[in-house]
């Protein structure tokens, strides 16, 4: 159970929940934690098959034990989901309070806090967790889902002998 640790503290910085008093109980936080793991590996396939208990709060096997069974795709991609589920939860509170009223020349307009939380649903964590979950499905075997190429790069393609990739002149091959 070490691994609540770790995923609260990254929780923590996404929901930017760092400052004493912290909004979210770290009991809470792992409940919403457990229930994204859940959600997570009904959709994604990893290494490593976590078993997830949402009413034991446990995931075995540890995704966060460096020696043998340490996943950062899988802390990423649940961290990245727990986020969104507190932001939508924060959203239908905000649709709840968004409220106007009005009596003769004075109002109260609440709403403005609402749209603020629709726009950020919209491209929030939920986005980013979309976004992350492709980056993953894609196949980038071996990489940390999240990572991109921050250089030029150029595709090459071929096969046994013959290499080559591919140029506004056609094909330009590279003898073996």
């Amino acid at each position: 159970m070490y691994w609540q640790a770790e995923f609260i503290t990254l929780l923590r910085v996404l929901l930017d929940d760092l400052v004493s008093p912290q909004l979210y109980t770290d009991k809470r936080l792992t409940q919403v934690i457990a229930a994204a793991a859940q959600l997570v590996t009904s959709e994604l396939k990893f290494a490593n098959n976590f078993k997830v208990d949402v009413q034991a709060l446990t995931i075995e096997p540890s995704p966060v034990d460096r020696a043998t069974t340490r996943d950062d795709n899988f802390i990423n991609l649940v961290t990245i989901k727990a986020a969104c589920l507190v932001e939508r939860g924060e959203t239908r509170r905000a649709v709840g309070q968004g409220i106007a009223i009005r009596d003769g020349s004075s109002s109260i307009d609440l709403r403005g806090t609402m749209d603020g939380r629709m726009k950020l649903l919209e491209k929030g964590w939920c986005s980013v967790y979309e976004e992350v979950k492709l980056e993953y499905q894609t196949a980038r075997v071996g990489l940390v889902a999240g990572a991109a190429i921050m250089s030029p790069f150029r595709i090459f393609a071929g096969s046994r002998d013959q290499v080559y990739y591919t140029s506004n002149e056609g094909r330009t091959f590279f003898p073996r």
